[in-house]
């Protein structure tokens, strides 16, 4: 059974909510704390800001209890990427011996140690709402405009949550909210188990190649490598010949090693390339899933749909709050 990556659609669920209850929890303290109340506006101003620390309290609170739960379940998710990959590759070769789970730990302490970055930069965006929210309002009142408090601090609430916990940036320079970020963080690391945990079973077995299938409408970065073979160590390198079953010669190049390309691209986020173990009995590209072009517009219409319904949700949760 070919390995084809899955980004994580079985296991990241219990990761993103929560993610998203953490969103929730603080988008409706911050409108909870934020009530327009009477008197004069810098009065007002005043005694919100002298509530700051209490305030900075509880959202470091909110942050904590979701640091505690974090490392179980990445490690859950990664686990569970980690067998799936065992199970397809001895699928391939039932012979093989068993490998335990020792290999994906460090995997599952670096995703753990990139998600836990978010949590030290959560905390100044949230005050940085606040104080936003109160300059808004304050504003509006100095203007003298029809507007009044109440509806100002709705508007720059709206207006927070629509743009959501945001200032995190990945390895590339995208730029993503809370929950997104931790999303792909770990949907990225599931099809790293996945793969390492086949390419580690396929060493197990005493072989070193691996084959790439070819998947229609495959992008820029994956096109080179699509029927490709790679090398899970790096040192089977350039032309090779091996003899099958019947004693015939198949003589093969080796395009690259396993380290070379995904660093060139290969099971970049949301790829889907299937990966086989290669060997002269069975040389020729494991079968590709094509996915036809109206169910891929089909998915980014959904996708599309699931981000907005994702704004909406958080402008309802400051105003319902």
């Amino acid at each position: 059974m070919p390995l084809t990556p899955s980004y994580g659609d079985r296991r990241v669920g219990p990761v993103v909510a929560l993610y998203r209850r953490m969103e929730r929890r603080l988008l409706e303290m911050l409108a909870k704390s934020l009530a327009p109340g009477v008197g004069h506006v810098w009065v007002w101003a005043q005694r919100l800001l002298f509530a700051l620390p209490r305030f900075r309290r509880r959202v470091n609170r909110v942050v904590t209890d979701t640091d505690r739960e974090m490392p179980q379940l990445v490690a859950d998710a990664l686990l569970g990427a980690w067998r799936d990959g065992i199970t397809a590759a001895r699928t391939d070769l039932p012979s093989a011996p068993a490998i335990g789970t020792v290999e994906v730990q460090r995997l599952i302490d670096d995703t753990i140690a990139a998600i836990r970055t978010t949590h030290t930069h959560v905390p100044s965006v949230i005050e940085n709402g606040y104080r936003s929210v109160i300059d808004a309002a304050v504003r509006v009142e100095q203007a003298g405009g029809t507007m009044d408090r109440a509806r100002a601090v709705q508007r720059a609430l709206e207006q927070f949550a629509r743009q959501g916990i945001t200032g995190f940036v990945d390895r590339r320079g995208y730029r993503y909210d809370l929950v997104s970020y931790v999303e792909i963080a770990v949907r990225s690391a599931i099809t790293r188990a996945e793969v390492d945990a086949y390419c580690a079973q396929v060493t197990a077995a005493g072989h070193d190649l691996v084959i790439v299938s070819d998947v229609a409408g495959a992008c820029e970065l994956c096109r080179p490598f699509e029927g490709a073979l790679i090398s899970i160590s790096g040192s089977t390198v350039g032309a090779i010949a091996r003899d099958d079953s019947t004693g015939r010669s198949v003589t093969v190049t080796v395009m690259c090693s396993l380290a070379e390309a995904r660093a060139r691209g290969l099971w970049h986020r949301a790829c889907r390339h299937t990966l086989k173990v290669w060997t002269p009995d069975d040389p020729a590209p494991p079968r590709a899933v094509r996915v036809p072009d109206d169910v891929r517009a089909a998915r980014r219409r959904q996708r599309s749909l699931a981000r907005r319904d994702r704004v909406r949700q958080r402008v309802r949760f400051v105003a319902q709050s």
